[in-house]
């Protein structure tokens, strides 16, 4: 997601969550939390984790749990 243009990314994010559960993988997962820095897009992530659901609660933990 880093190289596109803002609309690129927003597009991004908006597929994903569309996919929703489809797109549960820990490197989706991951590169959406990392998008919530971008402040053109955090909302876009935001709103494709919460429609990917469940996944992203026990992958956020492991991930807190490895920092």
């Amino acid at each position: 997601m880093g190289d596109k243009t803002f609309g690129d990314r927003s597009k991004v994010c908006e597929t994903l969550g569309t996919m929703g559960k489809k797109a549960a993988t820990n490197e989706v997962i991951s590169a959406l939390i990392f998008a919530m820095g971008d402040t053109e897009i955090r909302w876009n992530a935001c709103a494709a984790l919460v429609n990917i659901g469940e996944k992203v609660v026990t992958t956020v933990i492991d991930i807190l749990i490895n920092a």
